[in-house]
């Protein structure tokens, strides 16, 4: 059974961040309101969205849920936004 996890094949944190900017456009929120709504503050958003730094499991899944979008396009693991 091939392994589900591909450890050679790291997340392209430029990719993440681009597209939790485009998700964030397309809601339409400034990062200052997304860092109200999620209780994180701006220049936390502002490092993922620039692949600074990569959020939590549970700050990951309150953006993918404000969002709407799923955390495998969110993650780059799909190509289409859902």
């Amino acid at each position: 059974m091939q392994d589900v996890f591909e450890r050679d094949k790291p997340m392209n944190l430029k990719a993440f961040g681009a597209r939790l900017q485009e998700a964030r456009m397309k809601t339409g929120l400034s990062t200052n309101r997304v860092s109200d709504i999620i209780g994180i503050s701006q220049p936390t958003i502002s490092r993922y969205e620039n692949a600074r730094i990569v959020p939590t499991v549970d700050r990951l899944y309150a953006l993918v849920n404000l969002y709407g979008c799923s955390m495998d396009w969110l993650c780059g693991m799909e190509g289409e936004r859902k």
